[in-house]
């Protein structure tokens, strides 16, 4: 889910490119490596068995995040 909507926004900063468009598709990229980075925590704690699925899936970007 994260990782389609920032390929949405970045391909939309890559048709529309300017100071503005990737100031804020910087900045919502950040914010959600944020929230996959928090999500990440609270499913390690709540569930006991999440380790194992994490270490077969990538969060986003598969070897980056």
């Amino acid at each position: 889910m994260y990782s389609a909507a920032l390929l949405f926004i970045w391909a939309s900063v890559a048709g529309h490119a300017n100071a503005w468009t990737v100031t804020l598709a910087a900045a919502v990229t950040v914010l959600a490596v944020a929230r996959v980075r928090a999500e990440e925590r609270l499913l390690r704690t709540k569930y006991a068995d999440y380790d194992a699925c994490a270490r077969a899936t990538t969060a986003l970007v598969p070897f980056l995040v």
